[in-house]
């Protein structure tokens, strides 16, 4: 029996360096399933990655380079990304140019149940046929139909399951030719063979994928199992750079690596992303501003104080049970919860620089998976904060402030 239980996170189109708004959804999984996973150990996180697609080829003839480099390249460049952002949460990483077999005997199980026609070489699904089309978007299939006609199709929501391409990078198939899949099958495949058929728990992605993405993957879904894809769907909210939506034609996008670059002399980057995340709600569209960011770096400072705090007084070896109504909260993605107590417990170790708050947010900050590393903290380090501790209680104030600068110089008090 499986007693494994599935929770899904549509991953990047490797085409290009992921940008901040990428990393949103998989840093916003990586905070819930932190907390799911300690309250469900059987829960597993698939995470795609589409290393087929019209903009991976567009993207190779502009480098003169072979659509396989550019799809390593840039599947690399997220690896890295998700290293460098702490994200461990993820526990099947499907590539689409790994999985074309099996994405073909699923379009066969489709075609087996009459939800699929040829036109031209490809293969459509059939939105007409599947009465619920819609309920992921909340909408009607007739508020959706386009009016412009579409030769190939016979409804303009229909869509292509396998294209037939001679472009690019292509598939010989037994039953469905020479060609390539379409974006919305990949997914619906990946959680179909996963799940053996079974809803997941929650499905994730961008809020721009609702519709016709995750529609058209809960239709294949449906119309193999006659059960929704997932029993809970999570849209996640766009970031907007200064008050503008990303993009390139504005020239304003920030890529993952540059964020880290742009704010690495202030502070720890990739906990200052993550604090973004955790300070806001989940669905909402994040305004990345001067004002924002400035404030957060200063919130993430104080956190790295306690920190140190915590390390050089070796107070990171006390493991203590966190607050169950943070596990509940972070799983439940009530991220403003979760930062109010936290907020709390910075505010009581300020006032009162007791060691067992101190702890409590060591413990809390590791658990939400921040980086708690660092590197100017070592055994040397240590006995210095020791020496000027006794000191200073010694008052022997020159000697005292000679070892403080040290500690200061280093950005450890």
């Amino acid at each position: 029996m499986n007693t494994k239980e599935y929770i899904y996170l549509c991953g990047p189109t490797v085409y290009n360096k992921v940008h901040i708004g990428n990393m949103r959804p998989i840093v916003t999984f990586d905070l819930m399933l932190r907390a799911i996973k300690y309250l469900k150990p059987n829960i597993k996180l698939i995470h795609n990655i589409t290393d087929i697609d019209d903009k991976i080829i567009n993207r190779a003839k502009e480098e003169n380079v072979s659509e396989e480099e550019i799809a390593q390249k840039y599947t690399q460049f997220y690896l890295d990304m998700l290293k460098a952002y702490n994200i461990k949460t993820i526990d099947y990483l499907p590539k689409v140019s790994e999985k074309i077999p099996f994405i073909e005997s699923f379009i066969n199980e489709l075609i087996k149940k009459n939800y699929v026609y040829e036109s031209n070489g490809s293969y459509y699904f059939k939105t007409e046929k599947l009465d619920t089309y819609g309920e992921v978007s909340n909408n009607t299939l007739s508020n959706l139909q386009s009016e412009e006609p579409n030769l190939e199709k016979e409804n303009s929501c229909d869509f292509a399951l396998w294209k037939n391409k001679t472009e690019g990078q292509t598939w010989n198939t037994k039953s469905l030719g020479v060609g390539r899949p379409g974006w919305h099958t990949e997914c619906a495949a990946f959680v179909y063979e996963l799940t053996k058929g079974r809803p997941l728990l929650i499905h994730g992605g961008g809020i721009d994928l609702k519709f016709p993405h995750h529609e058209n993957e809960n239709a294949q879904f449906r119309a193999l199992t006659n059960l929704p894809i997932c029993n809970e769907w999570i849209h996640i909210g766009i970031i907007n750079y200064k008050n503008q939506k990303m993009s390139k034609s504005l020239g304003n996008i920030v890529f993952a690596d540059q964020f880290l670059e742009q704010y690495q002399n202030q502070t720890k980057a990739s906990n200052l992303f993550r604090l973004i995340i955790l300070s806001s709600s989940i669905q909402s569209t994040i305004e990345l501003n001067d004002e924002l960011v400035n404030s957060l770096i200063k919130k993430n400072n104080q956190i790295q104080k306690i920190i140190n705090y915590a390390l050089l007084n070796n107070l990171d070896h006390i493991v203590l049970d966190i607050n169950p109504d943070i596990i509940d909260d972070l799983a439940n993605g009530k991220f403003s919860n979760v930062y109010k107590t936290l907020n709390e417990l910075i505010k009581n170790f300020n006032s009162s620089k007791d060691e067992k708050y101190a702890s409590m947010i060591f413990n809390i900050i590791k658990f939400l998976g921040f980086d708690v590393t660092n590197k100017n903290i070592n055994d040397k380090t240590k006995l210095i904060y020791v020496q000027w501790k006794i000191e200073s209680s010694k008052k022997n104030f020159e000697k005292a402030d000679q070892l403080r600068k040290v500690l200061i110089d280093k950005n450890l008090i």
